[in-house]
């Protein structure tokens, strides 16, 4: 029994007629009636009565249409639900950010796949750079925001924007007012940052800046995100060094920017290379066209007092 079968027998039996049903279908009328022949063949009984004047059902020919009716709208609906899937319409994807990309490129993101596809179930877990790179390779994320990543160990890393790093100093701090701020200035500050091991990548760039500019920190305050970074600079405790899209979330600080040589900072998306999540390719498309979006103009520092 053929799927074309039972529609062009559904066909007749709506239309109680051989040659407008042909027509619905867009096939020769001989088609129909050789395909229904055969569905009764195989099913060992009539489901037509046939005159030269008029087509039927006969019983058994009621009971096979109320069967078919739901069976092929159920096949049907299982196609597009299928379909939604392959396209990426459709499942669900769970997402790893930490630090500026969660105040600005992430919700952007979401907001994109919401309206492309409501049916795409997407969550998002604040995790460090070691804890999203844990969680790829252990399947707990889908996809991550990272700085500092690499290829390879089984994962896909594609930029998606580099930006100027930022100095973030106390209000009240002797800089504060500055235009922009050379790194030696900042030589005898305590350096408010992640742990190395929540930020391998994106730590050792700050330090390895420092060491070029002449010096190492007076003193590395480690703080677990950056919400207690942002209370801790402001609290005259240190200062930190920040992608420029970091959002001081308030606080009584200030972002000054880093006198050129400006050094930048790249925002990656990564994912296991084996991840077979047709949402994936909707997530990584709809990224780079919102990084692409936010950093036009080309990135530019600007103080500001939160």
């Amino acid at each position: 029994m053929e799927l074309r079968q039972m529609r062009y027998f559904l066909a007749v039996a709506e239309c109680l007629h051989f040659s407008r049903a042909a027509e619905l279908l867009g096939v020769s009328q001989a088609t129909v009636s050789e395909q229904i022949r055969r569905l009764e063949g195989e099913l060992g009984f009539p489901l037509l009565t046939r005159t030269s004047r008029h087509v039927g059902l006969t019983p058994a020919g009621h009971a096979f249409q109320q069967g078919c009716e739901p069976a092929l709208e159920q096949l049907d609906n299982a196609a597009l639900t299928a379909g939604d899937v392959a396209a990426g319409r459709l499942g669900r994807l769970r997402l790893g950010a930490g630090g500026a990309p969660l105040t600005r490129l992430v919700p952007a993101i979401l907001r994109s796949l919401r309206s492309q596809a409501p049916g795409l179930t997407v969550t998002v877990s604040q995790l460090s750079i070691t804890a999203q790179l844990t969680a790829l390779c252990n399947g707990g994320i889908d996809a991550g925001f990272l700085r500092g990543a690499e290829a390879g160990a089984g994962l896909r890393v594609e930029p998606l924007f580099s930006e100027n790093l930022t100095a973030v100093l106390p209000a009240d701090h002797r800089l504060a007012e500055a235009e922009a701020v050379r790194l030696d200035q900042l030589a005898g500050e305590t350096l408010v940052m992640w742990p190395r091991r929540d930020g391998l990548g994106f730590y050792d760039q700050i330090i390895s800046l420092c060491a070029q500019r002449g010096f190492q920190p007076r003193t590395v305050l480690q703080a677990p995100d950056t919400t207690t970074q942002v209370a801790l600079v402001a609290a005259g405790q240190g200062i930190t060094i920040q992608p420029s899209t970091f959002n001081t979330l308030g606080a009584d600080v200030t972002m000054v920017p880093i006198a050129p040589p400006t050094p930048t900072t790249t925002l990656h998306l990564a994912w296991r290379a084996s991840a077979d999540n047709p949402g994936l390719s909707r997530l990584v498309e709809t990224a780079h066209r919102i990084a692409r979006e936010q950093s036009r103009p080309a990135d530019s520092s600007r103080r500001g007092r939160a």
